[in-house]
């Protein structure tokens, strides 16, 4: 069990941008054809690097094979994943969130990354959360997930108390994520990865198996604290590692 003090900010102001000024910039501007997905997702498909233990970002190169891919999933196993998401991730994620968090989810603003149709967000939600999920492919008339990308989050930052993903082995450039999701969490904000040890699948941009000291030492220089590390055996992809970080501002504050 974890304890923290759950903290509440203000929203940031939004700034207004002259429509002058914004039509010179853009006239200067070169022209990009995949300005929709730009410039988050220009990343590389290629496994990362290691330095020391810590994740090093791929190499950059065109971003639509790596784009085609991630979003191919859902579009051909859509009935597949619907039944894990409903049958399995929901209930499974339920059960052990409201073991290990306890009431600390009621009332909480909760991010998951990489949601598709919605498990762990609704997950989160029977557990009391205000929680809202993001994909790269959400689908149609999807209530729970809004379309976005890990590495460029659309939220104001210090807005969520719990950021939640089981995506790693798909987030191109893991660096950017890390760094993303610290930004959108408050002070005493927790991250909570599960880390699946299964082989890399044709979707996968890197095989997640023995790389969890790594993912620990990143993070911790990130400035994040491990809480936990839980070996979950009665779930989807069993063996997965259930990581809950804990944000550390003062640490945070000298990366």
């Amino acid at each position: 069990m974890v304890s923290l003090s759950w903290l509440r900010r203000t929203s940031l102001p939004l700034m207004v941008v002259g429509c002058l000024a914004l039509s010179l910039v853009s006239s200067q501007a070169p022209s990009c054809s995949k300005c929709t997905e730009c410039p988050s997702e220009h990343r590389s498909d290629s496994p990362p690097s290691t330095v020391e233990g810590r994740l090093i970002a791929p190499s950059t190169s065109s971003d639509s094979v790596y784009v085609r891919q991630q979003t191919s999933k859902l579009k051909t196993h859509f009935d597949e994943i619907k039944k894990w998401d409903e049958n399995e991730i929901e209930p499974q994620l339920t059960k052990r969130f409201k073991v290990s968090m306890g009431e600390r989810t009621k009332g909480s603003t909760v991010l998951c990354v990489g949601a598709r149709l919605g498990g762990e967000v609704r997950a989160f939600k029977n557990l009391g959360a205000l929680a809202v999920g993001i994909d790269m492919n959400p689908g149609l008339e999807n209530n729970f997930v809004l379309h976005g990308s890990a590495t460029s989050l659309q939220f104001a930052s210090g807005l969520f108390d719990i950021v939640y993903t089981n995506i790693l082995d798909h987030i191109d450039d893991l660096a950017l994520f890390f760094e993303e999701s610290k930004r959108v969490l408050r002070q005493d904000g927790m991250l909570m990865i599960d880390v699946d040890q299964n082989p890399k699948d044709e979707w996968a941009v890197r095989d997640l198996r023995g790389e969890i000291p790594k993912f620990i030492k990143t993070l911790e220089i990130a400035g994040f604290s491990l809480l936990s590390d839980e070996i979950v055996l009665d779930e989807k992809d069993k063996g997965k590692h259930a990581l809950i970080f804990a944000l550390n501002p003062i640490l945070s504050e000298k990366v």
